[in-house]
């Protein structure tokens, strides 16, 4: 009896954690998703909604951290005036787990920016640290790696 009630415990916990492991990852590519949209559509004001609000707010550019809200956005400006899109690989995606509540995205990019008139590609390593907080997904942090060319 005692093995039984063991075993239907750790199936329903195994299920359960599944599920949230299911809609941790999902709400996590949701996030991330909506992060190209903003940036490729330069609304600076749903990218800053997008951010977890907070000082220790971090961006690593071009080797360049950058902390806080508004730094981060006045940095994006410059960006978008270069008319900056994002590519994702989206197949080479992974959003790693921490726990039922926060993840890392790690996914190459493509950031296509227009210079002297014509379209200049570079490729990146993207990486973002991101979390539910009363049931709502943030992203704390955002790291942009100078990826090689092959």
């Amino acid at each position: 009896m005692y093995f039984r009630k063991l075993f239907f415990f750790i199936a329903f916990s195994s299920f359960t954690l599944i599920s949230l492991s299911q809609e941790a990852t999902e709400k996590a590519n949701e996030l991330f998703e909506s992060f190209v949209t903003s940036q490729n559509e330069h609304d600076l004001t749903t990218l800053d909604k997008l951010f977890f609000q907070s000082p220790d707010f971090l961006w690593i550019n071009k080797g360049t951290e950058i902390w806080g809200n508004a730094e981060t956005i006045e940095a994006l400006e410059k960006l978008h005036k270069a008319n900056l899109r994002l590519e994702p690989v989206s197949e080479k995606m992974k959003i790693i787990l921490l726990t039922d509540q926060s993840a890392q995205i790690f996914v190459p990019v493509v950031y296509i920016t227009k210079e002297a008139g014509r379209d200049v590609k570079r490729n990146y390593l993207l990486n973002l640290t991101v979390a539910s907080k009363n049931n709502e997904w943030k992203i704390y942090s955002v790291v942009t790696v100078l990826a090689g060319t092959k």
